[in-house]
């Protein structure tokens, strides 16, 4: 049986050799040169997403894990947070983490989240007037 910690650890090796495969293919098509490059590019774009994020942020995160007033997943959809994993994702080498960071920042950059439905104060009402309209054949 196949407790929680392991499976993580085999989502994470397939996650490596992923990125590794990815990185394989990248490097035959554009050398390896450019993919050097390109790896070394990526992670100081990470390092400034990481201090755009803020070192109060890293804190404000680990705190609240730790005292588990949050959770991964509420953490994973505050927009506020984005420079910050997408710096981490920046860093990592890879195809995969890069394309997902890349996401993050211009999610963040363009401020698009998932859409919030809209607010309505306790007791609004709202008045509509409609008419049926019935087809006769």
């Amino acid at each position: 049986m196949i407790v929680h910690g392991e499976k993580m650890a085999i989502y994470l090796f397939f996650f490596a050799c992923l990125e590794l495969a990815g990185l394989i293919k990248l490097g035959q098509t554009i050398g390896a040169g450019s993919l050097l490059g390109l790896i070394l590019l990526t992670g100081i774009i990470g390092m400034l997403c990481l201090r755009l994020g803020g070192r109060g942020a890293i804190i404000r995160v680990m705190t609240g894990l730790a005292q588990e007033r949050v959770t991964l997943q509420r953490l994973a959809l505050r927009r506020s947070l984005f420079p910050m994993f997408a710096g981490i994702l920046l860093i990592i080498p890879g195809v995969l983490s890069d394309l997902v960071g890349i996401i993050l920042i211009a999610l963040y950059l363009t401020g698009r989240t998932r859409p919030q439905p809209p607010s309505r104060e306790k007791g609004e009402v709202i008045d509509i007037d409609y008419q049926v309209h019935e087809d006769s054949d």
